[in-house]
């Protein structure tokens, strides 16, 4: 004969040194037991950096970066049955169930019938175990909305949002359906095909936005001077295979003159192997060169960056920027600061 081993009868030490060595798989499993065991759980101070929310054709909620560890964990929310009902559809109760920490390779991996828990629920025990009552980003990636917006509203209740991010195949029109229905959002990422082109949706250039990113290495949008004078966000990131350095220039010339007043900083990707000629970059801002040993440093978000050196050039009401060339593995991008 065998015996259950009491665990939840241990000493708190001895109950938190077993549950530490398991997986963060099996710990959230073991929390959905009862109260006591959530509890438990909660008990454990086991913070993360992020929990995301997936947005597809089933919910994914993934959760990155555990204390100490890179890793990451998903899970997966899947229905009865496949829902043949004109789009969008409501939410559904999920059925069945899949977690898995890290995805290459999956590690772990654990699937059984939901217990009861809307998608809401998951989502709520999940923030109550690991201390995090922000959604860090909302991620969209269907060409057209599979959810019905206000039941991935409801899906969220009164959660904030970090980012909502258009990412693979996302469309316009899902985009701005998602910005309506979330408008108190500030940071913003358009990285999906359907959103190669800003000229189509200017209304999201003009958002008093913390935030802006265009494009990445995979999907490399198309912009121009007018697009991104238009921009109204404190933080631009574009990555772009139509951004020149005769661009830039005009963009920096058209600050100089009082353009993006907003704007903090902004990050130009050069794709495609081309490189930031500082000549044409600056030609006719009047710049005056910073030593390379010479150090600033600027707060973004709660992270700081180091700049060194650099190219100051000055706006009509006498603030200061600072436009810094750099190299990450093999893309070359331009870095403009402005100096509160």
């Amino acid at each position: 004969m065998s015996a259950a081993f009491p665990l939840l009868r241990l000493p708190k030490k001895a109950l938190h040194h077993v549950l530490y060595s398991i997986d963060y798989v099996d710990i959230v499993s073991f929390s959905l037991a009862s109260n006591k065991t959530k509890e438990v759980v909660k008990s454990l101070n086991l913070k993360i950096n992020d929990i995301n929310l997936k947005i597809d054709n089933i919910i994914i909620i993934q959760i990155d970066a555990f204390r100490n560890s890179p890793s990451q964990m998903l899970w997966y929310f899947y229905p009865e049955n496949n829902n043949d009902s004109i789009e969008p559809i409501p939410i559904y109760m999920p059925a069945r169930v899949m977690g898995m920490r890290d995805t290459n390779p999956p590690q772990n991996i654990v699937r059984y019938r939901n217990p009861g828990l809307s998608i809401r629920e998951w989502l709520a025990h999940l923030q109550y175990i690991f201390f995090s009552s922000k959604i860090h980003s909302l991620y969209f990636t269907r060409e057209t909305c599979k959810f019905d917006m206000s039941s991935v509203k409801e899906t969220i209740g009164g959660s904030e949002i970090g980012t909502l991010r258009f990412y693979d195949f996302c469309g316009l029109e899902c985009a701005q359906m998602a910005l309506r229905q979330f408008p108190s959002v500030k940071c913003l990422s358009a990285g999906s095909r359907g959103l190669e082109d800003p000229s189509m949706y200017r209304n999201i250039l003009i958002q008093n936005l913390d935030m802006l990113v265009l494009g990445e290495p995979t999907t490399s949008i198309r912009i121009g001077l007018d697009e991104m004078l238009l921009i109204n966000s404190k933080e631009i990131y574009a990555c772009s295979s139509t951004i020149t350095n005769k661009g830039i220039n005009r963009f920096l010339k058209h600050w100089m003159n009082g353009s993006n007043p907003r704007m903090e900083v902004v990050n130009f990707d050069f794709p495609n192997g081309r490189f930031p000629d500082k000549d044409v970059l600056l030609k006719g801002t009047n710049y005056h060169e910073i030593p390379s040993n010479q150090v600033r440093r600027y707060k973004r978000h709660e992270k700081i960056i180091v700049v060194k050196g650099g190219y100051d050039i000055r706006r009509m009401d006498g603030t200061l920027g600072t436009v810094t060339i750099r190299q990450r593995l093999q893309i070359r991008f331009v870095l403009f600061f402005v100096w509160g």
